[in-house]
């Protein structure tokens, strides 16, 4: 077997158990998942009709409550509510390989964005510094532990 067969079937399996792993988590979370989207959808068709209350006062309760619910099915059909578990399923994926992670609800980058990627990015510099921070301090300690008890062979009694 040569070294390019080795590398492709690596690669190979590598990608099976990333997909395998996606599909796990995507099974598990699914439920979660259509739960939060039903309750986004409630909060922004209140924040909605709020907004109508507000702002216009020559509409009657009937109008807003027709604008309230099509402004629902509008948002059912952004996020797919209706389509099949297949469906979305592929469309996750495909979005995840893209790098495509959607829009967050509840946090945002400082600069405002409520793209999940520009939050990534922004606290991503942050982060590899802590990691690399911590694990060189781990090293150096667990070095020095390690001399340290080699030369004293306390864990030999």
């Amino acid at each position: 077997m040569g070294f390019g067969t080795y590398i492709i079937k690596k690669v190979l399996i590598y990608f099976s158990v990333l997909i395998a792993t996606l599909t796990i988590l995507y099974i598990f979370t699914f439920p979660v998942l259509q739960e939060i989207i039903a309750k986004s959808i409630n909060f922004q068709v209140a924040q909605f009709a709020q907004t109508l209350l507000k702002s216009s006062h020559n509409l009657n309760s009937t109008q807003i409550q027709l604008a309230e619910e099509k402004y629902k099915e509008t948002l059912i059909n952004a996020y797919g509510f209706y389509k099949p578990v297949i469906d979305k399923y592929f469309i996750q994926m495909y979005n995840l390989l893209r790098l495509n992670f959607g829009t967050a609800y509840f946090i945002q980058a400082p600069s405002g964005s409520r793209d999940v990627s520009a939050i990534i990015a922004y606290y991503l510099p942050n982060t590899i510094l802590l990691f690399t921070t911590a694990t060189i301090i781990f090293i150096v300690i667990g070095t020095i532990i390690g001399l340290l008890s080699a030369k004293s062979r306390f864990w030999e009694k």
